[in-house]
């Protein structure tokens, strides 16, 4: 009995008020204490049960899988003079082609509205769940001073009042007093179960608190890797796509106007086909990762939704009580 000592100091004159109100010849005294504070614990870990349940990051893996497939569908070759040889070439490519990543491009920025808005949800998420463990703080702290007063007021009621309730009964073996001792040792008894079960309670909160911190670093992890597709990869991604389309427009006009070789020139000045290479490669290494992120996170979350379960179906009985 030492969760008194290791109150902080601010919160231990609140724990002598509750213990000083706790009556011990009153049993609903004793079977409230600390009742309304469970309940919420009670309620508060259905919520975060909840909320592990419908948390849903699956579309955020279907919206990647889109933007990877388009991305793979513009086909970047980087072989020596064949690179983009249709573009270079008299003939060059079709207006089909051209119209192909300009579709591409479209798609890629619809893919990323959905990404911002997928990234909205995981903030707002780890805001939620940043309130979560404040709460789940609060409700632990309250707790240890309500345990801390049960366990002052067990202390001193065993330690100072039962001696001479004893000392009453065997003054006088006949009369009242040794129901009264009877009594006494009963209520300690019942002292003991309520505070095992705020034990449990507060037992939920311990539990319960590393488990938000967990969820909430997946988000974390997610939102960044988001964040680097959306400010970094995408951006330059669609610039060269732009370069390359850009390009093949001038390449045409050129050709219109037979002046093939002058338009080449300004063609190679101005599109890296190399670049677009290598930034293509690295936009679809980012989304593989990010995908690997989700799906860590799904397996992660029905196991933290397994172990939620099993803490709110914690034993309900103290080990030191007979029924």
């Amino acid at each position: 009995m030492n969760t008194f000592a290791l109150l902080p100091e601010q919160t231990k004159p609140h724990a002598l008020r509750i213990a000083g109100e706790i009556n011990m010849s009153d049993y609903e005294s004793i079977l409230t204490l600390g009742h309304d504070t469970q309940r919420n614990i009670s309620q508060f870990s259905d919520r975060v049960l909840y909320h592990i349940k419908n948390r849903d990051i699956t579309k955020v893996g279907d919206t990647l899988q889109r933007l990877m497939q388009t991305i793979t569908s513009v086909n970047v070759e980087e072989n020596d003079t064949n690179l983009f040889s249709r573009f270079f070439k008299k003939k060059g490519p079709s207006p089909e082609s051209v119209m192909h990543y300009e579709r591409a491009s479209i798609q890629i920025e619809r893919i990323e509205l959905q990404l911002h808005r997928a990234q909205k949800q995981l903030l707002d998420d780890i805001e939620v769940l940043n309130d979560m463990f404040r709460l789940n703080q609060s409700y632990h702290d309250e707790l240890s001073v309500i345990i801390a007063a049960g366990e002052l007021k067990h202390q001193d009621f065993e330690t100072r009042e039962l001696p001479l309730l004893l000392e009453a009964a065997e003054a006088d073996p006949t009369g009242l007093a040794p129901q009264r001792v009877d009594d006494a040792k009963n209520q300690l008894a019942r002292l003991n179960q309520r505070l095992y079960d705020l034990q449990i309670a507060r037992e939920l909160t311990v539990q319960a608190a590393p488990q938000i911190r967990m969820i909430q670093q997946s988000n974390q992890l997610l939102s960044e890797k988001i964040q680097t597709s959306l400010m970094t990869t995408i951006p330059l991604w669609k610039n060269q796509i732009a370069l390359l389309i850009s390009s093949e427009r001038e390449r045409q006009r050129a050709d219109l106007h037979r002046r093939m070789s002058s338009a080449e020139d300004r063609i190679n000045a101005h599109f890296d086909a190399t670049e677009l290479k290598q930034t293509q490669q690295r936009l679809l290494d980012d989304v593989e990762e990010t995908l690997l992120l989700q799906g860590q996170s799904s397996v992660q979350q029905a196991q933290i939704e397994r172990e939620m379960r099993n803490l709110t179906s914690f034993p309900k009985k103290s080990p030191i009580l007979k029924e």
